[in-house]
């Protein structure tokens, strides 16, 4: 008998432990996580949207389902970790495992991770208008920058985190935003082929068409349309190209981001 307590007496212990240690970092984590879940992580307005798209069309394809992916049902198909912890077990035949957009900073209980970076610079102003027109940012793009919980120290904080900090029992592939731009086919099938599917030529090349930004643009138009859209300035999809930071941040504030992110903007061969 007093076997028994002792065994049910360090099982609890264990379990405290286990709670106490990753109580900070299951905020952001399913209420039923699985082994096999894929975290595709970002620091916000890093082109996540855009390849959320993308994979929601492979995947349906590939489960042989007609269905529209939309601003309004896209979380159907790739739930956002950081607006709901409470996931479906089973969403799509194909990849067979969830895939989990998520914006959060690095958790060592995601243990497989596709991380997408994008040029700071490009990011910070994609971010100030995505803020203002959201009514979430009252100030300009230079506070924004200067800010700790929003600009470039939050970004460097962000990656210096999962590319420094990921336990080396996860496994974690970065991925580059503006290589996406410049060959989505290629940067697509590298993901599945490091996932362990083959995906037809085919099958990519409509996703991506499906995925474009003109459609993109067009989705979001259709969902503003179809009700009283609380935000009317607002555009999820803004430009997506690179280098747009060249005519809206100052000399100043150029330098400041450069100097910040010199690490970063090196590792990921950013010019600066």
């Amino acid at each position: 008998m007093l076997t028994k307590i002792n065994i049910l007496f360090n099982k609890y212990r264990e379990y405290l432990k286990y709670y106490v240690v990753n109580k900070p970092f299951t905020r952001f984590l399913p209420v039923n996580p699985l082994h096999d879940d894929l975290y595709i992580v970002s620091y916000p307005k890093s082109g996540t949207t855009w390849l959320n798209f993308i994979m929601a069309n492979v995947h349906l394809k590939m489960s042989n389902r007609e269905q529209k992916v939309n601003f309004y049902n896209i979380h159907d198909f790739i739930p956002d970790i950081m607006q709901t912890r409470y996931l479906k077990t089973n969403i799509m035949a194909f990849p067979g495992h969830r895939v989990i957009k998520s914006h959060a900073d690095m958790n060592p209980l995601y243990t497989k991770i596709i991380y997408l970076i994008r040029d700071p610079r490009d990011v910070m102003v994609s971010y100030f208008w995505f803020l203002k027109n959201l009514g979430s940012w009252n100030e300009d793009l230079h506070h924004l920058i200067h800010s700790p919980t929003n600009g470039i120290e939050a970004w460097c904080r962000h990656v210096e985190g999962w590319i420094e900090k990921t336990p080396a029992t996860s496994h974690l592939f970065s991925i580059r935003y503006e290589d996406m731009r410049s060959d989505t086919f290629k940067v697509l099938t590298k993901i599945y082929t490091l996932l362990g599917h083959e995906i037809p030529g085919e099958v990519l090349n409509q996703a991506i068409e499906l995925s474009s930004f003109e459609n993109m643009k067009k989705l979001e138009a259709e969902y503003k349309n179809s009700g009283d859209f609380r935000f009317p300035e607002f555009k999820f999809v803004r430009k997506g190209k690179s280098g747009d930071y060249l005519t809206e941040i100052s000399e100043e504030d150029l330098k400041f981001i450069n100097e910040k992110a010199s690490r970063w903007l090196a590792l990921f061969n950013y010019s600066f």
